[in-house]
């Protein structure tokens, strides 16, 4: 038994230290009043309860931004320019920043408050495209694989592409300039080297057709999952601009997990420094 679980958010005002909230149907940006001038303001997902349905109507877990109403003496102002580039990230659980904080006591593990574990901000994904002076489009989903359906009701990541959920295509007006993908780790002990190998070809050609001039990055999963049958894969595809991304050495699991598998935030900052490097290449 457990009880439904908001998602949770992380806002900041102006260059003030991030704050953690829950989505309501209303709130305050702050519990002070604000000073006269100009002030920004950031929402970023935090995390979410993952086995909730957030995929299919009716959704149970998922975030809507409806709106900022200012005070009555205020007004919106236009929004601080975009960054140039744009780096869409596709992965799972790992990619969407779960147990980035810990995990619950295995002798009482359950399901409940786990968006309190997770961190999407501080991920490796968000966090490499900050260093690069790129905007973070980050698309993970817990369980993820390419031959295995996502908690959420979420299915496999070729027929979840390009979807934010079921019948919300991703926003198709800003195209990535670079694709990273993460996928294997879920896949790995469950999937033959060439059911997966055919299934990530299949995975690349989509993302390649639906993004004809962006850069693809293979990553090998953190725990080598595949990783031969990647590599493999990408070099047959001959394509210039698809690259396989060697991990191996960046994480040592004892040091820089809180489970074996999902990265703490020193893991996640290694990982995001090292891929930065390659972003920074090819953008």
């Amino acid at each position: 038994q457990y009880s439904q679980q908001f998602p949770s958010l992380w806002l900041q005002v102006d260059d003030q230290e991030w704050t953690g909230v829950s989505p309501a149907e209303e709130f305050r940006l702050s519990k002070t009043p604000l000073g006269l001038g100009s002030h920004t303001v950031r929402l970023v997902v935090k995390g979410f309860r993952e086995w909730e349905n957030r995929w299919d109507s009716p959704l149970v877990n998922s975030v809507v931004f409806r709106g900022v109403t200012p005070e009555v003496d205020g007004r919106l102002l236009d929004a601080p320019q975009r960054p140039a580039k744009l780096v869409e990230y596709l992965g799972d659980s790992i990619t969407e920043g779960v147990l980035v904080l810990g995990t619950p006591d295995r002798g009482t593990w359950t399901r409940d408050n786990w968006p309190q574990y997770s961190d999407g901000r501080r991920c490796w994904a968000y966090q490499s495209a900050l260093l690069v002076g790129a905007e973070p489009r980050t698309v993970g989903f817990g369980r993820h694989g390419l031959s295995i359906n996502a908690n959420g009701g979420v299915p496999p990541g070729i027929e979840s592409f390009p979807y934010i959920y079921e019948g919300a295509p991703i926003d198709k007006t800003r195209e990535p300039d670079a694709v990273v993908i993460n996928m294997g780790t879920n896949d790995g002990g469950r999937t033959s080297s060439e059911l997966f190998a055919a299934l990530y070809k299949a995975y690349v050609d989509k993302i390649r057709k639906t993004y004809p001039a962006a850069w693809i990055l293979c990553m090998r999963p953190f725990n080598g999952a595949h990783a031969a049958v990647i590599e493999t894969t990408v070099a047959r595809l001959a394509d210039p601009r698809i690259r396989f991304i060697d991990t191996s050495g960046w994480i040592v699991p004892g040091k820089h997990t809180t489970d074996k598998v999902h990265l703490n935030l020193e893991g996640n900052k290694v990982a995001a420094e090292k891929l930065a490097k390659t972003l920074k290449s090819v953008l």
